[in-house]
């Protein structure tokens, strides 16, 4: 939850850590991508397996496309971290598309990581009579004073994948809206658990203090006793970059050479840890929690990484959006605080029919 009583010296020093963070979450990569078009990811299922009763359960209530409601305007400001990272430009253009498709205009602006310059984008947003914001948060703690502005000029602030799940929403907020990152978790194990009952499974992590990564793997070590695999442990890459997630690997081969399953947490270091896992000889299986970009599906058609939970990160833009509308235009009935939005597991039997943002 976000506070009001951080200082500017506070803000700028986790300015690195929440700039790690977002790189990590959103699997770091300078590479262009193809542009969203606001679209569901693809036809596979993302119905929620009726047995799933973890913390995200009764927060799937993703929106429906609401009626265009003539003559009310609607002049969206979007606060994005950078523009340099795929999975976030896939959620921005989404976004663009649906606000588009609504009649809406769009003003972007971009951070580059950088809490304070996010702070005085907000500022230009309120500045430029914006109707509503849709902000992913650099820093939750830093934009306080600007949420609260925005609330007294009646302007509706939205988050996109700011939040770990419904009990970590942004404080003044009207909704968050997120992968669910148990439900991640849930599916990733449950695929593991079908596949290979009672494996030995570990994990990596990030050692670095990124609340969602950190509650990212404590779920799947839940997920995974809960479902009757053998939990090994966890071994954090130090940083995220390619080097740390090859230590991390090693690290965990050596640790538990009997281990069946390890699971990264983004695209990037579940293929580092296949390549690893392959020039050792391990016989180890690699997943992935949190997968978008189409590194991961050229892995799992080479049989290097085993299945993937592909994040719906263009439709998590998209209900923002439709948020944005409904609280604008005052329909759909009242928005929940928390909403997660569901998708599936790309596997090799189903990787012809997922779709990749890059």
């Amino acid at each position: 939850m976000m506070t009001t009583t951080r200082s500017t010296t506070r803000v700028r020093n986790v300015m690195t850590v929440a700039s790690v963070a977002l790189m990590a979450l959103a699997g770091c990569s300078a590479a262009t991508e193809e542009r969203a078009d606001g679209a569901t990811p693809s036809d596979l299922s993302v119905d929620v397996p009726t047995e799933y009763a973890g913390p995200d359960a009764g927060y799937f209530d993703v929106l429906a496309d609401p009626s265009v409601a003539e003559g009310v305007p609607f002049k969206v400001g979007y606060l994005g971290v950078s523009t340099a990272q795929p999975s976030l430009v896939a959620i921005q253009d989404a976004i663009e598309a649906e606000v588009t498709v609504l009649g809406g205009t769009f003003v972007p602006k971009d951070a580059q990581l950088d809490p304070q310059k996010q702070v005085s984008q907000a500022n230009e947003l309120l500045a430029a009579d914006v109707d509503v914001i849709i902000c992913s948060p650099v820093f939750a703690e830093a934009l306080a004073p600007s949420i609260a502005q925005a609330t007294e000029k009646g302007v509706p602030f939205i988050t996109v994948v700011g939040s770990a799940g419904p009990d970590d929403t942004v404080a003044g907020a009207v909704t968050s809206i997120s992968q669910g990152f148990d439900y991640s978790a849930y599916r990733t194990v449950k695929a593991i658990a079908d596949k290979t009952p009672g494996a030995g499974f570990a994990t990596m992590g990030l050692g670095l203090p990124v609340a969602v990564l950190a509650y990212l793997v404590d779920r799947e070590k839940f997920w995974a006793e809960e479902l009757g695999l053998e939990y090994l442990g966890n071994v954090d890459a130090t940083e995220d970059t390619p080097a740390a997630y090859s230590t991390a690997a090693s690290t965990i081969l050596t640790k538990y050479p009997d281990v069946d399953v390890i699971a990264a947490y983004n695209d990037q270091s579940s293929v580092a840890l296949s390549t690893t896992v392959a020039t050792q000889g391990s016989e180890a299986k690699v997943v992935n929690p949190s997968a978008g970009q189409s590194i991961t599906g050229d892995a799992i058609e080479a049989g290097r990484v085993e299945f993937a939970y592909r994040t719906p990160f263009e439709e998590i833009g998209r209900q923002a959006a439709i948020a944005a509308y409904n609280t604008v235009t005052d329909q759909g009935g009242p928005i929940e605080p928390y909403i997660a939005v569901p998708s599936y597991i790309v596997s090799a039997e189903n990787i012809d029919q997922a779709v990749w943002f890059d």
